[in-house]
């Protein structure tokens, strides 16, 4: 995040050869229109930039560097919501169905058991699991914070056997095939999730995050309390959980043509 941060900063400045001082919101303006206009970047991307530009002032307004933040005035930039449709549940047992190895199959049915985001996942070690409780420690979520999630018995089962079947000696929970087995990083456990979609023959666009997205969407399709769905989540705010809901129209519509034809 902060090398993000420090590559946006840096671009802005170097493109517009200002001083913090003499920069104006028209400055804002034409930098993000420049920038849209010659990456043909999506609003979100370009909102990202708002975003990271506007908290920079707003520090530098808080540290009396400045007297005003001039991104204040700029609006935020709304584009058409890409909403990324979880799994069905028959499309998750087809996922399933085509992991080739034990590791593939403990990845698939543990992203989806925990709803751990992908760098949560990547993080997590063996004595993170408490198999008497059946949970799972996250030790630092989104912002830092610690919460507790939840194997279902299917990724007890596969867990189990897939670190049953390991030689090596390492803390993490899951490590890479070739020795000396290091822990996944997050591109590695993209590749793997990637090569087990191409297996498969459906529709949806499928990432270790989707898996979030289909626990969190089924969850609720299935009756489980919006504000349980957060905290198993691991959400601040009941707002970023909604998003999860409105995926849920379609049910919403159905239910409708039953009880209030």
């Amino acid at each position: 995040t902060l090398a993000a941060y420090y590559r946006t900063l840096a671009n802005f400045f170097r493109a517009t050869h200002l001083p913090l001082e003499k920069v104006s919101t028209n400055d804002i303006r034409l930098y993000l229109f420049r920038y849209k206009s010659s990456r043909n970047v999506k609003d979100c991307t370009l909102d990202g930039l708002r975003t990271i530009l506007n908290s920079f002032f707003t520090w530098c307004v808080d540290e009396e560097m400045i007297a005003k933040n001039p991104v204040r005035r700029v609006e935020r930039i709304k584009g058409a919501d890409s909403e990324r449709l979880p799994m069905t549940a028959l499309e998750l047992e087809i996922v399933r169905q085509h992991c080739e190895t034990l590791r593939e199959k403990a990845m698939v049915d543990f992203l989806y058991s925990s709803a751990a985001r992908v760098s949560e996942f990547a993080a997590l070690n063996k004595s993170d699991i408490n198999w008497l409780e059946h949970t799972v420690r996250i030790r630092h979520g989104k912002g830092d914070k610690a919460r507790t999630t939840f194997l279902n018995a299917e990724a007890e089962v596969s867990l189990k056997a897939y670190l049953a079947s390991r030689q090596d000696d390492s803390d993490a929970l899951f490590v890479t095939i070739r020795a000396p087995h290091h822990r996944m990083g997050v591109k590695s456990i993209q590749d793997e999730i990637n090569e087990i979609v191409s297996r498969c023959s459906i529709s949806v666009h499928v990432t270790p995050h989707i898996f979030r997205h289909t626990a969190a969407s089924l969850a609720l399709q299935r009756g489980m309390p919006i504000d349980q769905v957060q905290r198993f989540l691991g959400h601040a705010k009941i707002e970023t959980t909604l998003r999860y809901a409105k995926l849920l129209n379609t049910d919403v519509k159905a239910s409708h043509g039953k009880y209030v034809a």
